[in-house]
């Protein structure tokens, strides 16, 4: 649903766009997206106290129409 929008979101914040990576879930009204970015960029992506990556989330939640959840989070490295 929102898979291009999330990879150009975060490729915006890193320095190696070229290594972005996301994956789309859907599973009972949720869609999971997951972000795999270059080690060095992830700080980017997370933000200081976790700004950015919350800032991320609430966006991609006031986007989805109301019976869908939408969940972002990084890949574990």
């Amino acid at each position: 649903m929102f898979k291009d929008l999330v990879e150009y979101l975060v490729q915006q914040l890193v320095i190696k766009a070229e290594e972005v990576r996301i994956t789309e879930e859907f599973s009972d009204g949720v869609y999971r997206y997951s972000a795999d970015v270059d080690d060095r960029d992830r700080g980017k992506v997370i933000g200081k106290d976790g700004q950015t990556i919350r800032a991320l989330r609430y966006f991609l939640s006031t986007i989805a129409p109301d019976d869908v959840t939408v969940e972002f989070d990084l890949v574990q490295q």
